[in-house]
C-alpha cells in the first residue's frame, strides 16, 4: 500500500512515493526533477549506508548533503 505524489502524468516528472510493503518494511523514493539521477554510489561507514546521486557529470550529492 502506497502514496504517489506527482508533478505531471509525464514518466519521468518530480515524484515522491511512500509505501508500506507486504512483508512490513517501508520506503520513500523522490525525484526532485525532470529526468532524476543516472549515476549512484553507495557507501557503508560502520553501520550506516549513504546513497548520493546525480547526473553523469555533476557532483554527487545525499540527502545528509542539503
Amino acid at each position: 500500500m502506497g502514496w504517489i505524489v506527482r508533478a505531471s502524468l509525464d514518466a519521468h516528472s518530480p515524484h515522491a512515493v511512500a509505501v508500506v510493503h507486504g512483508d512490513g518494511l517501508t520506503s520513500l523514493q523522490f525525484r526532485r526533477r525532470k529526468g532524476g539521477a543516472d549515476v549512484l554510489q553507495l557507501e557503508r561507514k560502520g553501520n550506516t549506508y549513504h546513497v548520493s546521486a546525480a547526473r553523469f557529470g555533476e557532483v554527487l550529492t545525499s540527502e545528509v548533503d542539503r
